[in-house]
């Protein structure tokens, strides 16, 4: 079970930040697969009644503590992770139009892009940082 995982290595750095993080993310995963939007602070509640039978009262207590900051955080997340292409990127246009080649698969019309900024002087440094890392990152996000 996932939940047990990301508790279990919360716990053993002393942070519930990895957990949170977890539990955000669960939310995004689930709710694009259209399940219930209450199916993640669900089934954190049905996990922490286990964990109370299971564990002893200090430890019960402490994932208590993690559980219920993870459920808190729900509140706070969007139905979707926000694009990692920055609209305030001054390659953006060219970063959008390269990610579409890429998500159809279309070879030359991703390359276009990157020949036509290479010839209006931008360095491969640019390219890179304001094309090639952030749509990576953002492919790896999809």
């Amino acid at each position: 079970m996932f939940h047990a995982r990301y508790i279990l290595e919360s716990l053993a750095v002393n942070d519930p930040a990895i957990f949170v993080d977890y539990v955000k993310w669960a939310q995004v995963l689930l709710t694009s697969l259209k399940l219930p939007k209450d199916c993640v602070s669900s089934s954190l509640e049905v996990f922490k009644d286990a964990l109370r039978q299971e564990l002893s009262a200090d430890m019960s207590a402490k994932t208590d503590l993690y559980i219920t900051e993870g459920i808190l955080s729900l509140k706070s997340v969007s139905d979707e992770i926000p694009s990692l292409i920055d609209p305030d990127n001054p390659l953006v246009d060219v970063a959008r139009v390269y990610l579409n080649a890429l998500l159809i698969a279309d070879r030359n019309k991703a390359k276009t892009p990157i020949v036509e900024s290479l010839n209006t002087g931008n360095s491969i440094h640019d390219l890179y940082l304001h094309i090639f890392q952030p749509v990576l990152q953002e492919v790896g996000r999809l």
